[in-house]
């Protein structure tokens, strides 16, 4: 019900205090995480529920905004606990070599959970946009 600017200024001071704790972009310049908090897409799991799975392309990174989600090797066993302000997917926004950029692991979400997911072709047009930034990444 509110106004469109009103939401997205809402969004970004919300949306930007999280994206801030996450520490692989505490080095990036504030206007480059203003940009990228407009991109972000949230997205709510349900317990249970696979986020990614083993060997599958890697199109988006995930950063876990509330919520708990586990990392599971091959049979099933939970090998880290991820929780918010954690993040888990980059390495398919940094690797640009096919077949480089398959998922590692199954992470699955405990719990409701919110994650903020950044996708590769945003990553690689932001990065575009702030060569300071990119050159981090590289």
């Amino acid at each position: 019900m509110l106004p469109t600017k009103l939401r997205t200024e809402l969004a970004i001071y919300v949306n930007l205090e999280t994206l801030k704790k996450v520490s692989f972009f505490q080095e990036c310049e504030p206007e480059f995480l203003h940009d990228l908090v407009l991109r972000m897409q949230l997205v709510i799991t349900t317990p249970g529920e696979l986020v990614c799975r083993k060997g599958e392309i890697a199109r988006e990174m995930f950063i876990i905004s509330d919520g708990v989600l586990e990392v599971l090797n091959d049979d099933d066993t939970v090998i880290r606990t991820l929780q918010t302000g954690d993040f888990f997917g980059e390495t398919g926004l940094l690797v640009t070599e096919t077949g480089s950029n398959r998922r590692t692991a199954d992470v699955r979400s405990v719990g409701y959970s919110d994650l903020f997911v950044v996708t590769k072709q945003d990553a690689v047009t932001l990065l575009d946009n702030y060569p300071e930034t990119k050159v981090r990444y590289n």
